[in-house]
């Protein structure tokens, strides 16, 4: 048996923000688990880790209530 410790990256918005992936404009919500990235767009891309320079904060709507958690 192996075992292996695996680092998660998380990032967060800001107060009265939430995070969208730059590439597609979709939303994650004010929490990001960091990982693979499978499709964009709708397509199945290669595989390729996200990074923070991936995502971008905008003011949340008024209405928004929940998060969005993976």
């Amino acid at each position: 048996m192996e075992t292996r410790q695996i680092t998660t990256t998380v990032i967060e918005a800001a107060e009265g923000k939430l995070l969208r992936r730059r590439s597609d404009k979709t939303v994650y919500g004010k929490t990001v688990y960091l990982g693979y990235n499978y499709y964009e767009n709708g397509g199945r891309i290669e595989p390729r880790q996200d990074t923070p320079e991936d995502f971008e904060e905008f003011d949340a709507p008024e209405d928004n209530e929940t998060d969005v958690q993976p």
